[in-house]
């Protein structure tokens, strides 16, 4: 296996993330939806922000190389969000679901069908992205719509499949919310929300704060 490129330099492979949380380091592999921490990696390792991995010995890169985290070619990535400051959630405007409803329904058929159906990275990177064409009074009601209609709609429990849900149907409505993927350690955890800006949707404040967003799609 070639360990590094021409010019000597290694990157984090194309759908390999990383995030330095103090002195340990978390990667994840969205290819496999598997995550590795690294205690005390920070010691060893640092990431710049185009994906560039550097080590104070080119050796303790290899096993990473092995593991197939780590390629020759650089990847374009997207930027991450800030981590939130604010949130909408629970949502506090009141709003009509009728104008709502089909877009839920809409979402929660398309969200049963890839939650069965798609990988873990085929479900990030599925539908397709719009230019944000509602107002944040307009995201602020169709949050509101949504969650009342959320205990007749056939999906919940963990975060993975609520965002999803909801992220299909605002994304019917005009507006297109980051999904972020965030990560603590000690004990380690992992969760997604999503968020426009700094603010979080679907999420208290006071639980996020404690998650490093890893990746956002």
């Amino acid at each position: 296996m070639e360990a590094s490129g021409a010019d000597g330099r290694l990157y984090l492979a194309k759908d390999v993330h990383a995030v330095v949380i103090d002195e340990d380091v978390v990667l994840l592999d969205a290819s496999t939806d598997m995550y590795f921490c690294i205690t005390d990696g920070a010691r060893h390792l640092a990431f710049t922000p185009s994906g560039d991995v550097l080590a104070r010995d080119p050796s303790a890169l290899d096993d990473l190389v092995e593991a197939g985290l780590l390629s020759p070619r650089s990847t374009v990535r997207p930027s991450l969000p800030p981590r939130p400051t604010r949130s909408m959630w629970p949502p506090r405007a009141t709003a009509s679901v009728g104008p709502r409803l089909l877009a839920a329904l809409q979402a929660t058929f398309r969200a049963r069908r890839g939650l069965a159906d798609l990988s873990f990275l085929d479900l990030i990177g599925s539908g397709t992205p719009s230019t944000p064409i509602a107002s944040v009074s307009d995201l602020s009601a169709d949050l509101a719509g949504f969650e009342r209609l959320r205990p007749w709609l056939p999906i919940d429990g963990e975060c993975l499949s609520r965002s999803y849900h909801l992220r299909l149907f605002l994304r019917a409505r005009g507006h297109d919310p980051r999904w972020v993927f965030g990560v603590r350690v000690w004990p380690f955890m992992a969760h997604c929300w999503l968020q426009v800006g700094d603010m979080a949707l679907d999420d208290d404040l006071e639980r996020l704060v404690a998650y490093h967003p890893i990746m956002a799609a």
